[in-house]
């Protein structure tokens, strides 16, 4: 986030409701997606991310083998 000029939550927030404007996470949901990986990502707010962070999803996206998953 900081090669991106963004170095806070709520910097980041902000960026992403200039984006998206109303149709943007909340806040809280913000600060969550920086303090923990999600289980689930809109793929808007996704695109959002990489605009604001000048980057694109596999810069963002790690794949987790789950062994329960496996058949």
């Amino acid at each position: 986030m900081a090669n991106a000029g963004v170095r806070f939550a709520t910097d980041l927030h902000r960026r992403l409701v200039d984006v998206l404007g109303e149709s943007a996470p909340s806040e809280a949901h913000v600060s969550r997606l920086v303090r923990t990986p999600p289980e689930r990502l809109n793929l808007t707010t996704l695109d959002a991310l990489c605009v604001v962070l000048s980057c694109g999803p596999g810069d963002l996206l790690q794949r987790i083998d789950r062994a329960d998953d496996a058949s």
